[in-house]
């Protein structure tokens, strides 16, 4: 996810954001992990995708702590990688819950 995130924009405020973070577009190979689905071009807080990751972990049986300890590794990994602290991510996630039920009540409806 570092690599996605040092792509800037044209402006450099924001990052290229690998988007629909639903864990089932990114595929583990050879000991490397790669992102699928890079349908449209966004730039933002990579805490968007970071956030979108997390809550796709938590998603299922989120009372496992295993999860969470995966969430921590992840984010360590991160933030060793580029060399930045992550904070208020809370915020993030709760957001990719938001977005989710709506995903789920429009498919619902389809």
């Amino acid at each position: 996810m570092h690599k996605i995130h040092t792509i800037p924009s044209k402006n450099k405020k924001c990052v290229f954001l690998k988007g629909d973070c639903n864990l089932r577009n990114f595929i583990y190979f050879k000991n490397q992990i790669y992102g699928l689905d890079f349908e449209e071009e966004i730039y933002g807080d990579p805490r968007l995708d970071l956030g979108e990751i997390c809550f796709f972990i938590t998603d299922i049986h989120s009372k496992d702590p295993a999860r969470w300890q995966m969430i921590k590794k992840f984010i360590k990994t991160y933030e060793n990688c580029s060399g930045k602290k992550i904070s208020n991510l809370g915020k993030f996630i709760n957001q990719s819950s938001k977005n989710a039920k709506k995903r789920r009540k429009l498919k619902k409806i389809s």
